[in-house]
C-alpha cells in the first residue's frame, strides 16, 4: 500500500501511526523547498514511521524536495529557501536517498520511485527466487 498523508494532522495521532505505518518497508517524505519548516518536519515523519514500522532498521526510502522549479534562473525571487545541501544533509542524517523534483513541471518525479523499486528488488529478489523454487514457477 502507499499512503499520501500530505501532512494531515489526523496522521499525527499516535493510535493512527501504527495502523497506517506498521507494515511500512519504505518511505517517501516530500517537503517544499520553499518552506524550511516543511524540511524540519521530515524528521518527525520519519521517526513516526520508523517507530511504528515492523521493518525497524530495514526501513529505507527517499527524501524528496518538491518545487525544484523554484531554483531556475528565470525565477526573479529565488523562492527556494532551502539549499540543495540542506536537503541532502537531512537525508543523510535519516539514512535516506535525496532527490529534488518539480511536480509542476513533471521533472524528476519518477526517479525517487524508480529508486525505491530498485531497492525493493535488491532486498527481496532472493525471496522471490526462493519462493519460485518452492512452487516451481519459471518466468
Amino acid at each position: 500500500h502507499m499512503y499520501d498523508c500530505a501532512g494531515a494532522s489526523i496522521f499525527n495521532q499516535v493510535e493512527m501511526n501504527s495502523q497506517y505505518y506498521e507494515s511500512a518497508a519504505a518511505i517517501a517524505i516530500v517537503f517544499d523547498i520553499g518552506n524550511r519548516e516543511s524540511l524540519l518536519s521530515a524528521r518527525k515523519w520519519y521517526t513516526a514511521v520508523k517507530t511504528a514500522s515492523d521493518s525497524g532498521n530495514k526501513l529505507f526510502g527517499v527524501l524528496i524536495g518538491n518545487k525544484a522549479d523554484y531554483r531556475t534562473a528565470d525565477t526573479v525571487d529565488n523562492r527556494a529557501g532551502i539549499q540543495y545541501e540542506d536537503g541532502q544533509q537531512m537525508a543523510h542524517e535519516l539514512g535516506l536517498a535525496y532527490f529534488e523534483v518539480s511536480s509542476a513541471q513533471n521533472q524528476g518525479v519518477e526517479e525517487p520511485f524508480k529508486y525505491i523499486a530498485a531497492e525493493f528488488n535488491k532486498m527481496y529478489a532472493h525471496t522471490v527466487g526462493q519462493a519460485d523454487e518452492m512452487i516451481g514457477n519459471d518466468y
